[in-house]
């Protein structure tokens, strides 16, 4: 869709001016109901898609796309480290057990999958979760037993990396275990189904990419593409080179 929308906008030609936001909104939709793996099966949508805007962009014959990167709001789900999870139990539904919390506003309840060490869900009442079940119901966020049992801590093979699998080579590897590999996986949680205050970042490169540095207002990146749109930022645009130069400590992003 990315490479239609620039094809149209470009026109035959490749040389019509254009401004196009490209959204991936189904990050906010699956985080709403605590669902990690759709949450990151669409941020891999949007990488692909900047990925091939970067590309574009590169093959120009004048550095004139300003490509930015960022969010309107973040959600709750945090890496919270790896942990050793077989498919027999990342990928079985079969609930555990309920966990219920009593509070004034009433009891939740959460089923708990065996997957909980590698998808902490909040105890939240998403009744869409399962239509079939009575009254407030969610995923889990209950933890009972250690992350991993008797594995050996302190074994290297337990924790030997790399581990995932990536058979067709395209960067992003398989959810899945092929004999002893592939069973070291991230473990991530969710506190709430609900958007959090943390500031998110923003990455930009093309002209004008030096003004959006620091920590900024979010309607500031407004007025500094208003200011990229006059054309006028050759004499900033010189600091990216500069800082690309060896005698310059490395800066993360700027490439």
């Amino acid at each position: 869709m990315t490479q239609k929308a620039v094809e149209v906008l470009a026109g035959p030609d490749r040389t019509r001016p254009f401004i196009l936001m490209v959204e991936a909104a189904s990050i906010d939709k699956q985080s709403h109901v605590n669902h990690a793996a759709g949450a990151i099966w669409d941020t891999i949508e949007l990488d692909l898609a900047v990925g091939w805007a970067r590309r574009w962009a590169a093959q120009r014959r004048q550095p004139d796309t300003l490509l930015l990167v960022t969010a309107d709001h973040a959600q709750s789900m945090i890496m919270n480290g790896t942990v050793v999870i077989g498919d027999d139990k990342l990928f079985d539904r079969t609930p555990v057990y309920t966990a219920q919390n009593s509070a004034a506003v009433g009891t939740q309840t959460a089923k708990v999958y065996r997957d909980v060490h590698s998808n902490i869900r909040a105890i939240y009442p998403f009744n869409d979760i399962d239509p079939n079940q009575t009254g407030p119901g969610g995923p889990p966020a209950h933890q009972r037993s250690p992350l991993v049992a008797a594995l050996g801590y302190g074994s290297l093979g337990a924790y030997e990396f790399p581990d995932y699998q990536d058979e067709n080579g395209d960067g992003y590897p398989e959810n899945r275990q092929v004999g002893e590999k592939g069973k070291v996986r991230l473990s991530v949680g969710f506190r709430t189904g609900s958007h959090t205050a943390d500031s998110v970042p923003i990455s930009a490169e093309g002209p004008g990419a030096f003004l959006f540095t620091g920590v900024m207002d979010q309607t500031d990146i407004f007025f500094k593409m208003a200011v990229t749109l006059t054309g006028d930022t050759e004499e900033g645009d010189r600091l990216v080179p500069l800082l690309r130069h060896p005698r310059c400590p490395r800066t993360i992003g700027i490439r």
